[in-house]
């Protein structure tokens, strides 16, 4: 029996254009008990994911409404509809690949 896990976690390797919904606009982003507040943000509102992004500082994503140079914390939005974890993980697993790679290159 297969048993799929399933996350609502935003696939920021999907670049399709979607809505996400805000699940959060304040967060520990250091883990040292100090809270940052993303003033742009409504919790509960939808918003358009224009395209994701893994950073050193973060999964990140970018917004139609809230422009930023920099995107916000994947973390703090969740997909619409539900979707197997494992397809987000072969992703991940991808993407950490090449940026392993890309860092043997540069030796």
């Amino acid at each position: 029996m297969i048993t799929m896990k399933m996350t609502k976690t935003v696939n920021i390797f999907d670049q399709t254009p979607r809505e996400i919904r805000c699940i959060a606009n304040e967060h520990d982003y250091l883990g040292d008990g100090t809270t940052i507040v993303e003033n742009e943000l409504e919790v509960g509102k939808t918003y358009t994911f224009i395209k994701g992004s893994a950073m050193a500082y973060g999964n990140m994503v970018f917004l139609r409404e809230v422009p930023s140079r920099f995107g916000f914390q994947a973390y703090l939005f969740e997909e619409l509809e539900v979707y197997d974890e494992e397809e987000y993980l072969r992703e991940y697993l991808k993407w950490l690949v090449s940026q392993l790679n890309n860092s043997l290159k540069d030796e």
